[in-house]
């Protein structure tokens, strides 16, 4: 009978150092649609999480478009981990529990929280410089404002817009287009540019058959920019 030998502690540390290189390779860049390594939540009302490497992660809970399943519609939630870039378990930070919530057809409630990063503010997978965690609040159309500035989706701030009259432009002439135009008391603006050439007092949204366009007493806009 061939007599055992245990594995050695120098094999043990060789593969338990493999397990975590492969692991750095596959989390380090990609936005995986699987569950990341030995990932543990962070807290238990919200949907981030953190990696053995102390990577920081927003999991999304989605229900893709119905399908069916020998003539019955599966109902299976889906995720999706998305790596907040630059932001580390050392200083990440559960700021508040919001108000608002989200629900996937009834099979799941995903609650919205507010973290924090250092001097920065961490709304789903969204970074947002320098923001103020108190006065922080989602717009519509991917805008968001603090009382000192106004965001543009991931974290990118709108220049010369004012906080205080800053509001989402949206029509219901074609609700299933919300092409992120937005005005305040000084300028028009398209996502996180200022429209030169708007006239505010006459700027409006405006339905055709490839979307919605900006309008004013001068211009028809495609986004920021003149349509020709």
């Amino acid at each position: 009978m061939a007599k055992k030998f245990p594995l050695s502690k120098s094999l043990v540390i060789i593969l338990t150092a493999l397990v975590l290189f492969l692991g750095y390779l596959i989390y380090s860049s990609k936005e995986p649609f699987v569950k990341p390594l030995f990932i543990e939540q962070i807290n238990p009302r919200c949907p981030y999480y953190k990696d053995f490497l102390g990577s920081i992660y927003f999991r999304y809970s989605y229900y893709p478009s119905s399908f069916l399943i020998i003539g019955q519609t599966e109902r299976k939630m889906y995720y999706y981990w998305h790596k907040i870039k630059d932001v580390t378990s050392k200083n990440f930070k559960i700021e508040k529990v919001l108000p608002e919530k989200r629900v996937d057809l009834g099979l799941e409630t995903q609650k919205v929280c507010l973290a924090s990063a250092g001097d920065n503010l961490i709304y789903d997978n969204d970074v947002f410089p320098a923001a103020d965690a108190e006065s922080f609040e989602k717009l519509d159309n991917s805008f968001y404002r603090d009382r000192n500035t106004v965001y543009y989706s991931n974290g990118k701030v709108v220049p010369g817009a004012d906080p205080q009259t800053f509001e989402a432009l949206i029509t219901d002439k074609c609700p299933n287009s919300h092409p992120p135009f937005a005005q305040d008391k000084f300028n028009v603006f398209y996502a996180n540019n200022v429209i030169e050439q708007a006239d505010r007092e006459t700027f409006e949204l405006v339905c055709v058959k490839s979307g919605v366009r900006g309008k004013d007493k001068n211009h028809v806009y495609l986004d920021f920019r003149v349509e020709n």
